[in-house]
């Protein structure tokens, strides 16, 4: 003969195969938390690396255009120097490929200007300059707003890289500049 046993628990009776099944429904709920613990951990730190990426983005892009005005504050001088393929000065057209995107072509000192004022946290940006054919198209213009019908001496392309807080990160702009 068989007999069960059974223990009472604030006056009701449990039986013995309940015994421990609030240590069971403690582990799920615990483990559950866990889960939703590590998964909230996981989306902060994907938050946190495109929050770091979007800054080092900003970072290079300033620093292109801080390089880009000083290509532009270079080109209102009262006089320029030979654009002889020097110092980052160039000769071209227009429709010339790209310096930057050509064979062997790297953004070293000797190719550039450097920018010359400072940036804090990142390397100095380079820029050079295209000084480009005077034709233009007859009845279209490189200026907003500008009439074919008026002078303009030269047309000059700016090219300007920059990096951000990694060298991952780069940025490369061009602006024309009418002179």
């Amino acid at each position: 003969m068989m007999t069960q046993t059974t223990r009472h628990h604030g006056g009701t009776a449990l039986s013995a195969s309940q015994a421990g099944s609030a240590l069971i429904i403690s582990l799920i709920l615990l483990l559950v938390l866990t889960l939703i613990g590590v998964t909230a951990m996981n989306t902060t730190l994907l938050q946190e690396k495109m929050s770091r990426n979007a800054l080092d983005m900003n970072m290079s892009f300033q620093a292109a255009e801080a390089a880009i005005r000083e290509g532009e504050d270079f080109l209102q001088q009262a006089t320029l120097p030979a654009f002889d393929g020097t110092n980052g000065l160039y000769t071209g057209t227009v429709d010339t490929i790209q310096r930057y995107e050509t064979t062997g072509w790297t953004w070293s000192t000797t190719q550039t200007r450097t920018y010359s004022g400072t940036i804090d946290k990142v390397s100095a940006p380079q820029y050079y300059i295209e000084e480009l054919d005077e034709t233009v198209p007859a009845g279209e213009s490189l200026v907003v707003g500008f009439s074919p019908t008026q002078t303009v001496k030269r047309f000059y392309r700016v090219t300007a890289r920059g990096t951000g807080l990694t060298t991952t990160s780069e940025t490369i702009i061009q602006a024309m500049y009418a002179r």
